[in-house]
């Protein structure tokens, strides 16, 4: 069972679209382009125990938004869209945790690194230069996972793709692991390195 509160985007969507008075069609693609990024982002702290808790916060994290908008609270002039949005994916994630962590029970549910390293949940200090480079990361995977889970790319070239973007290693290296041509593994790298950042371009 998941700590951390759901909340259904369809509902969010309608909420959303009648709150701000925007086209529910526009929430819809907001959400669509966003919330895979978001989703790796939270994973990236290691507290959220699967990718549907990770999912959850991020659902929590979409709800609030929707009221800062529509209240006037984003000043863009502070910063960019992106890291406003990661910034409130930590405090929503650490905040969460430090409420279950208070729990009379809590010490039945682990909380991740935090937790192990016996550390109190506060959301520790970062610089917009660190959160930007997290946030890039973050993309980067959601769009890789993107392609490789949502496209009718070959079984195999899915796979060589996924190694190269593993291991970094050369093309000559994995292709010879695949049994195909240096000249191959190149290919993949490239052809799939553009559909990766095309679906990058978007969430940008």
């Amino acid at each position: 069972m998941s700590i951390f509160p759901k909340t259904p985007t369809t509902l969010i969507t309608r909420l959303a679209a009648a709150m701000t008075g925007e086209d529910e069609a526009n929430w819809v693609k907001f959400f669509e382009l966003y919330q895979p990024a978001m989703v790796v982002f939270v994973e990236s702290f290691g507290l959220a125990r699967s990718t549907m808790e990770a999912e959850d916060v991020v659902q929590g994290v979409l709800a609030k938004l929707v009221g800062v908008l529509r209240e006037g609270r984003y000043d863009g002039a502070k910063g960019r869209f992106r890291n406003y949005l990661a910034t409130l994916c930590r405090n929503e994630l650490f905040s969460l945790c430090r409420h279950e962590r208070a729990r009379p029970d809590s010490a039945a549910i682990p909380l991740g690194s935090l937790e192990e390293a016996g550390l109190e949940p506060s959301v520790p200090a970062i610089s917009a230069e660190i959160l930007e480079a997290e946030w890039r990361a973050a993309r980067h995977k959601a769009a890789v996972r993107h392609i490789l889970e949502h496209t009718a790319l070959k079984d195999e070239t899915k796979a060589i793709f996924r190694e190269l973007e593993k291991t970094g290693e050369s093309c000559a290296a994995v292709a010879k692991r695949f049994g195909v041509s240096a000249a191959c593994a190149r290919q993949i790298k490239s052809r799939v390195g553009r559909m990766v950042a095309a679906v990058e371009s978007r969430m940008e």
